[in-house]
């Protein structure tokens, strides 16, 4: 099992089951997985986001995940975000790092406010070729490219 810095379940009870949507509105502290993916061939996997994405939309990310679901554990954050953003099942995860930090941001809801994040970093080795969900594609290149 791996461990986080700070209270997980404190943090969970000043969330109330808010959704990732309501977290990123109402600067909530929140939890989130990512997932790095790079093939045997040393390339790394790059995910264009959905145009609909309230963040980004369209520009590309490198690596897939997102925010961790209330009462949902790191691992199987991590597993769900890979899926979803790469079709990529039944793939073994090796666990990073865990870290947290504290921004400050600016919603025209909540003004500016300080929240943290908490995270964690997987990697995965795969020949698996690049595979595209619709809008959602995703694509190989080098970290210099």
């Amino acid at each position: 099992m791996t461990t986080v810095p700070g209270d997980v379940g404190l943090l969970e009870a000043k969330l109330h089951g808010a959704s990732a949507g309501e977290q990123k509105i109402f600067n909530l502290p929140h939890r989130a997985t990512y997932v790095v993916v790079r093939n045997s061939a040393g390339l790394y996997y790059v995910q264009r986001r959905s145009s609909t994405k309230d963040y980004c939309p369209g520009l590309l990310e490198p690596m897939a995940g997102g925010v961790v679901g209330f009462g949902e554990s790191y691992d199987e954050s991590a597993y769900r975000e890979l899926d979803e953003e790469m079709g990529i099942r039944n793939t073994p995860l090796t666990h990073i790092t865990t870290f947290s930090y504290s921004v400050h941001t600016h919603h025209p809801e909540t003004c500016t406010t300080n929240w943290r994040l908490i995270g964690m970093y997987y990697i995965r080795t795969s020949s698996r070729h690049p595979c595209s969900f619709g809008e959602a594609c995703t694509i190989a290149c080098t970290m210099d490219r």
